[in-house]
């Protein structure tokens, strides 16, 4: 997995967990570069953490299922963008605040 702190991220296919680089993050979903493309419409399972609202010194874990919604080739990196399906209220409320937070 290659990410930069604070966000990680990994989402899983057949279990398989993919590789990817973290490039944006909102409330609605999350920009991903991977070496892979990945269809449209394709249902993950997504892990992300960010920093905690109320103790940075500690991460707020997200698990959430996403659905592809873009994918495009920038040389040899696939940009896909995921949407959130399913996001827990107080998820959704961590990544609000970190989305605040750095912007």
């Amino acid at each position: 997995m290659a990410l930069k702190r604070p966000a990680k991220s990994g989402p899983r296919l057949g279990g398989a967990i993919i590789p990817v680089t973290v490039c944006d993050v909102s409330e609605g979903g999350v920009g991903l570069l991977t070496p892979t493309g990945l269809p449209l419409g394709l249902m993950l399972d997504l892990a992300v953490s960010v920093p905690h609202p109320e103790d940075r010194s500690r991460c707020l874990p997200v698990t959430a299922r996403v659905r592809v919604v873009f994918a495009s080739f920038v040389g040899s990196q696939c940009r896909i963008g995921v949407q959130f399906v399913a996001l827990p209220t107080p998820a959704r409320l961590g990544i609000r605040q970190y989305v605040l937070s750095h912007s």
